[in-house]
């Protein structure tokens, strides 16, 4: 197709669509990384210590986000499952659950987990540290991704 038939078109087309016809689709377009099918570590807990192992140890505590709105992860002890809603903006997570075994020294990064994750409303990505906040805005938990 010649450069006066493209022209014609994006004129016939501005008329019939709007200013939007016409854009190039080479032009940059914004994308909006989503926190799925990876492993997140939880850094921090707004109510809770540094939750990396006393003696250095890298954290223990992850979810990971599965397909069909599966949730998985494991807390330092027990296995994490449920389901979360996702989109540009909303995280939240409307079932979550835990198998039952006791651990001593691991269970308070896993009572933290859990409480992130029933607590988040929305997320945000900042330099590649997932946040999760509450419904008021407020930071509930920080996560770092490491992939399969």
């Amino acid at each position: 197709m010649s450069g006066r038939w493209i022209k014609m078109f994006c004129v016939v087309a501005a008329l019939a669509l709007g200013p939007i016809a016409c854009q190039s689709a080479l032009q940059p377009v914004e994308l909006i990384e989503m926190p799925t099918a990876q492993k997140w570590y939880l850094l921090g807990a707004r109510d809770a210590d540094a939750l990396a192992g006393r003696d250095g140890s890298p954290p223990q505590a992850y979810f990971e986000l599965q397909q069909q709105g599966r949730l998985a992860g494991h807390g330092g002890c027990n296995a994490i499952f449920g389901t979360y809603v996702l989109n540009e903006s909303m995280l939240s997570f409307p079932q979550v659950g835990r198998t039952k075994k006791a651990c001593i020294g691991a269970m308070a990064a896993e009572e933290a987990l859990l409480r992130v994750l029933q607590g988040s409303h929305s997320w945000s990505l900042e330099a590649g540290v997932l946040v999760l906040h509450d419904e008021a805005g407020a930071l509930l938990g920080r996560f770092l991704s490491a992939r399969p």
